[in-house]
């Protein structure tokens, strides 16, 4: 039983996980497309983000300690 129930978390946080991230790409497409601009994404930029995703994610997983 354990099983199933550790497969069903893994299936539904990597749906919301899709979810999220696709609703974000919509939302920069959308922004820009509006804007008449490129998202110009620079290295810094870039690592920035990725950063303050992990950030997010070590943030997330202290709540369940």
């Amino acid at each position: 039983m354990n099983e199933k129930k550790n497969s069903m978390i893994y299936w539904v946080g990597g749906l919301a996980g899709a979810l999220l991230g696709v609703a974000i790409a919509h939302t920069l497409v959308e922004r820009t497309t509006k804007q008449g601009t490129e998202l110009k994404l620079s290295p810094q930029k870039g690592m920035q983000i990725g950063m303050s995703t992990i950030g997010f994610m070590k943030g997330l997983l202290d709540l369940f300690k």
